[in-house]
């Protein structure tokens, strides 16, 4: 059995409801979501290194295994009738002997079309790029066109680049320099060269690129360099990625060509459990009534029957959504949840439906939120069905190799002698919640915005008390739901009596990470602690994010943005320059409106100076001269610094200028959300905020469903 190596996640997803309807282009929510895509792209084909792949290969450094190619093949289902390979070999080894990588194209396609479902075309789509995908960005998205592309139905020979289309990808080298991978007899290592690492970078941005778009449990992809050729498969667990071998010689490619075009969708990778609705009946018209969908968009059907677990008696048969309103693909592994607003005819209402790759040696999400129940604890959401995929609906002969193709092969991780550590695979995992709300940046005022952020406190207090930490406290993770806040998106919680908060990667949403996280990562730690007070350092930066971003205040867009990328460094530098600063200066610099939000944060700003983990020494430094007021204020500061173990002063504080009612004059009348950045601003283009928000859906045109075409 194959295995995978251990993954690095990020965790950068919310289950917040959109803004507004899904926008025009689900490539805006692909371009923002892939690695490093604010950056000018620039083709492979030339000698210049793109800097854009080269850090989606940094990103996904160590996420491929080498799968023998019998083993890979084996993963289609065997199909009669192949033509004999004879046939192409001298046309094949003249396209290897070509001197220029554009020139291998037409008689590649040409050699292989035989062995290709004649209902389907392998297109030459090198230089016509996507155009959903440039139009969704500032920059010039010019190396976002795979050289081929297999489409499962007729197409123009000289095609438009389309992931969302797409059934496989062919990509060409013509030069060793760009090998990415360097094989040995028992396995494959990244190549380290720039070189190298930018045709890694260029080949997992392909494949997220379609696993983005589609509904996908896997993703082929075959790649050539002269007259060399490897076969990569890539779920979310990790690439499983061939030797090299001579494709004019052999008959890999011709085989794996043929089974891939003549099988079904479920054994080539599409999750058939979800499908694009073609009729136009009365039950789908009233779900695109209740969805606000036109007759243009995709209107999607999901079977739940396949999700195994069923809460409070309820059986929700199937469900029909909209495309999904959040995409977690910044990296092209891990949990890649999406949140999909979603109509049940059977109960008549509008529900929230969630779908991630969940580790199986971690608690589902239902499970924490039925203890989070069972011990009372306030403003969380409630569980209709929940449970981890299967796909009893497929005859066993219709798929190879794993015969579940929605749980993914085996990551392994190994301690630095090469030990076993532990060894867990992906489950795909759908949750369906009663609650849909909307995102806490659509504040009605900003009273209702930190009442908001009061519940989401109390929500976690009594987790705690419980014994659960939430571990990832977001923008996205608290909504709104009837005037009032909810904590969501459980699923990296975990237990104090599961061997503490302990993880072997960074937990939570990097731009509201606590100091003490960031500063583990910096240290190259293997295992990070998490604590209730980086949980409730979290809220303290998604309550200062967000009144900068959608607060009423006379702040530039430079001065703002600058105070945002603040938020955005992988490292602890930038936090601690926040913490530094003087409480009231802080304040002041953020020119809110509010008086109500100004007094919880001068607040907030004093008890972030104590998150440092040096703050002895700065107070010591500030009163150098004077000895005793450094004692006095180094003892102060002790009994501060305790705070962010303790919830209390954080309920205490905003309920006494939110709730009691001698604060009412603190708080403008209607003062609600606005965008402050302008949609031209480069801010608007980080990919991380913009998904926060859930303010650039997908379009239905580009997302598909499994059913949306034959075979």
């Amino acid at each position: 059995m194959s295995h995978l190596p251990a993954l690095i996640y990020e965790g950068d997803v919310t289950n917040s409801p959109p803004r507004q309807p899904a926008s025009k282009s689900l490539q805006a929510t692909l371009v923002k979501s892939l690695p490093g895509s604010t950056q000018t792209l620039a083709s492979d084909n030339s000698s210049f290194v793109d800097d854009v792949y080269s850090a989606a290969s940094k990103n996904t450094r160590g996420i491929s295994e080498w799968i023998p190619i019998q083993e890979l093949l084996d993963l289609l289902p065997h199909v009669p009738g192949m033509p004999d390979v004879r046939a192409s070999r001298e046309s094949l080894r003249e396209v290897g002997r070509k001197g220029r990588e554009t020139d291998m194209y037409t008689p590649f396609v040409s050699a292989m079309s035989a062995y290709i479902n004649p209902a389907w075309t392998l297109a030459n789509t090198s230089s016509r790029v996507d155009k959903d995908l440039l139009g969704a960005t500032m920059n010039a998205a010019k190396s976002r066109a795979p050289d081929l592309t297999l489409f499962p139905f007729a197409h123009s020979e000289l095609s438009q680049a389309d992931f969302s289309l797409a059934e496989t990808l062919g990509e060409f080298k013509n030069d060793v320099k760009w090998e990415p991978f360097q094989d040995y007899a028992d396995g494959i290592q990244d190549g380290t060269s720039n070189t190298a690492q930018s045709t890694r970078g260029q080949l997992v941005t392909y494949l997220n690129a379609v696993q983005a778009l589609q509904p996908r449990t896997r993703v082929f992809l075959f790649y050539v360099n002269k007259d060399q050729c490897r076969i990569l498969c890539h779920t979310r667990a990790g690439t499983q990625v061939t030797h090299l071998f001579a494709y004019a010689e052999t008959d890999h490619l011709h085989t794996f060509l043929w089974r891939l075009s003549h099988a079904s969708r479920a054994a080539r990778g599409h999750d058939t459990t979800i499908s694009e609705v073609k009729t136009t009946g009365a039950e789908e018209e009233e779900a695109r009534l209740q969805l606000g969908l036109k007759q243009k968009d995709a209107l999607l059907k999901i079977d739940m029957q396949k999700a195994m677990v069923q809460k409070n008696a309820v059986t929700i048969p199937y469900l029909y959504a909209s495309a999904p309103f959040t995409n977690n693909h910044l990296s092209a592994v891990g949990q890649a949840s999406r949140c999909y607003r979603a109509w049940d005819p059977a109960s008549q209402r509008i529900v929230l439906l969630k779908e991630s790759w969940r580790s199986d040696d971690q608690e589902a999400e239902h499970l924490i939120i039925a203890s989070l129940h069972e011990g009372n604890v306030p403003h969380i959401p409630t569980v209709l069905v929940a449970g981890d995929v299967r796909c009893n609906a497929f005859p066993s002969a219709m798929l190879a190799g794993n015969d579940n193709p929605h749980q993914t092969p085996y990551v392994v991780e190994r301690d630095e002698a090469g030990n076993l550590k532990r060894q867990r695979r992906l489950l795909h995992y759908r949750l369906v919640i009663k609650e849909f709300g909307i995102s806490l940046s659509e504040f009605q005022s900003t009273r209702q915005f930190a009442l908001c952020l009061l519940h989401g406190v109390e929500a976690h207090k009594g987790a705690c008390d419980v014994g659960i930490l939430h571990r990832d406290i977001s923008v996205g993770n608290i909504i709104i739901y009837e005037g009032s806040g909810l904590l969501i998106d459980w699923e990296r919680a975990k237990r104090f009596s599961d061997n503490g908060p302990v993880a072997t990667k960074c937990t939570g949403t990097r731009q509201f990470m606590s100091i003490h996280i960031l500063q583990q990562a910096e240290n190259g730690e293997t295992l990070f602690k998490h604590r209730v007070n980086d949980d409730l350092e979290s809220f303290i930066y998604v309550a200062l994010w967000t009144a900068a971003r959608y607060a009423p205040n006379s702040m530039s867009e430079g001065i703002l943005h600058d105070f945002l990328l603040q938020f955005d460094s992988t490292t602890t530098i930038a936090k601690r320059k926040l913490a530094l600063q003087d409480p009231d200066v802080a304040v002041f610099g953020l020119e809110l409106q509010s008086v109500g939000l100004q007094t919880i944060f001068v607040e907030f700003f004093r008890t972030l100076y104590y998150v440092l983990p040096d703050w002895e020494r700065v107070v010591a430094f500030r009163h150098r001269a004077d000895a005793r007021k450094r004692d006095e204020a180094i003892m102060e500061g002790k009994a501060k610094a305790l705070w962010l173990f303790d919830h209390e002063w954080m309920i205490d504080l905003l309920s006494s200028v939110v709730v009691a009612p001698e604060s009412a004059h603190m708080w403008p009348a209607g003062d609600k959300a606005e965008h402050n950045l302008s949609k031209f601003h480069p801010a608007m283009h980080q990919s991380k905020r913009d998904l926060e928000e859930g303010g650039l859906g997908p379009h239905a045109k580009r997302f598909h469903g499994s059913a949306s075409t034959n075979n």
